[in-house]
């Protein structure tokens, strides 16, 4: 699949990604659009051992059967597509931020801020199904942990991690499959 391919398919996430970006920054919420350099070195720190444990247990776990199927997985994922992972940040936890932001004070808003985040967990997964059942359900507390970390570090700090996280999974996995 060629950027082109991906650009087509993907142009409407993206763009609603740049627009929730561009309204955060135009509101007074701004600073959950906050980019803190010491969030990042500390993501990195972690990213390093998450990829050395994941290419152990690669090495060790995956059974030969299965190198084909990841390579040619790996090979359908143009690089430069990774830039742009920014958007699943930006449309699923972003807008749970702002919405606590704005409305955190409410009688109302406990409640219907766990079924909007259950919501947008389930959405979450059910797009990444694609990677198997067991990794889609898993991934559905990614929703929930980088609201966490978003809130504390910024929004900025988790899309440039999340950006940093994808990169070094797929670039590892090509240099393992060669």
């Amino acid at each position: 699949m060629s950027i082109w391919e991906v650009a087509l398919r993907m142009w409407p996430f993206w763009l609603m990604g740049v627009a929730m970006l561009v309204l955060t920054y135009r509101s007074e919420h701004r600073n959950l659009i906050r980019i803190e350099p010491k969030g990042i070195f500390k993501f990195c720190k972690i990213l390093a051992v998450i990829t050395i444990i994941r290419m152990i247990m690669f090495k060790l776990l995956m059974p030969d059967s299965m190198a084909e199927t990841a390579r040619s997985v790996t090979d359908m994922i143009p690089i430069p597509v990774l830039l742009s992972v920014f958007w699943e940040d930006a449309c699923h936890t972003l807008p749970l931020a702002l919405a606590g932001a704005m409305w955190g004070t409410k009688k109302f808003y406990p409640i219907l801020s766990k079924i909007a985040l259950v919501v947008v967990m389930l959405a979450f997964g059910s797009g990444h199904i694609y990677q198997g059942l067991i990794p889609a359900c898993a991934i559905c507390v990614y929703i929930p942990y980088t609201l966490s970390l978003g809130k504390k570090f910024g929004f900025g700090t988790v899309m440039i991690c999340h950006i940093m996280y994808d990169m070094a999974t797929l670039l590892s996995l090509k240099w393992m499959l060669g």
